[in-house]
């Protein structure tokens, strides 16, 4: 995957590294075939309760090989790491005040893990040495994609308190509160 997302793979943080799910979608994959022979050949024959047995016997294959292979290890690779990081910057942040969310939208499992609101900021206004959304002396607790940590203003002192996977806990505050 890292090869088939090029450039935008630093968007997508968890194939930043190549990652293997196992025979579990092969199997998956086989019991489905097999299902679908037996499934024609009842359907052909007439023979209603090969084919409902047939169909019932793939669903529950594939339903567990999906659910107790396949998706544990997309759930530890793509959302594991922020729910990680969530909890560390409830720690950080008093209940009254907000996460940052930088370019990182639709995450609700860092709202839940985390048990903090968060404020959601696009790359321009995050990135902006003018904006307003760091000017506080502490700063501001945050996550973002470890990609664009680099890319802060100078005007701003940015400590990168944690990393899981692609993704980075970060303090940021004007560089003249940091002295």
């Amino acid at each position: 995957m890292p090869q088939l997302a090029g450039e935008r793979v630093d968007k997508l943080p968890g194939f930043a590294e190549p990652f293997a799910l196992g025979p579990a979608p092969v199997v998956a994959a086989l019991a489905l075939a097999g299902t679908l022979a037996v499934a024609l050949l009842a359907f052909r024959a007439r023979r209603s309760p090969r084919l409902f047995a047939a169909l019932v016997v793939g669903f529950a294959c594939t339903y567990t090989i999906l659910f107790q292979a396949v998706l544990p290890r997309l759930d530890e690779r793509f959302s594991a790491p922020l729910r990680r990081l969530a909890v560390q910057a409830a720690a950080l942040v008093p209940a009254d005040q907000r996460v940052v969310m930088l370019d990182l939208r639709r995450r609700p499992s860092v709202c839940f893990y985390g048990d903090r609101q968060t404020e959601s900021v696009g790359t321009r206004a995050g990135l902006d040495p003018e904006a307003p959304l760091y000017r506080s002396a502490e700063g501001r607790v945050g996550l973002t994609r470890a990609a664009l940590i680099p890319r802060f203003p100078a005007t701003l002192q940015v400590e990168v308190l944690a990393q899981d996977l692609g993704f980075a806990l970060f303090r940021a505050r004007p560089v003249q509160a940091a002295r």
